[in-house]
């Protein structure tokens, strides 16, 4: 939790109690005002107006490749010929003869 006051001549940010690593923070009023103005102007841009929603689009466009990848490769091992228990051995032996050549 952190504690925000405002006084006439700047903005202070107060450490949470308990938090030993947050330094406790003062910006004068022209500081904290040129910030707030960078900030509404970044925030403004498309690049950066989005990119929340397009990295966990991305995140969840990866997800569902990686899930379609791993039906298929799943399918591939119960469906691929060279899998099945009853041509394992021929397969065996062609490839021993194959490396011997």
């Amino acid at each position: 939790m952190v504690h925000v006051s405002k006084p006439p001549k700047g903005h202070f940010h107060v450490k949470v109690p308990g938090d030993d690593n947050a330094p406790t923070e003062f910006l004068s009023l022209s500081e904290w005002m040129q910030q707030s103005t960078m900030f509404n102007v970044l925030t403004s841009m498309k690049f950066f107006k989005h990119y929340l929603i397009g990295k966990v689009f991305s995140l969840w466009k990866g997800n569902v490749r990686f899930k379609m990848y791993n039906r298929t490769r799943q399918n591939l091992a119960r469906n691929l010929i060279q899998t099945r228990p009853a041509f394992l051995q021929s397969f065996m032996d062609i490839n021993k003869t194959l490396y011997e050549m």
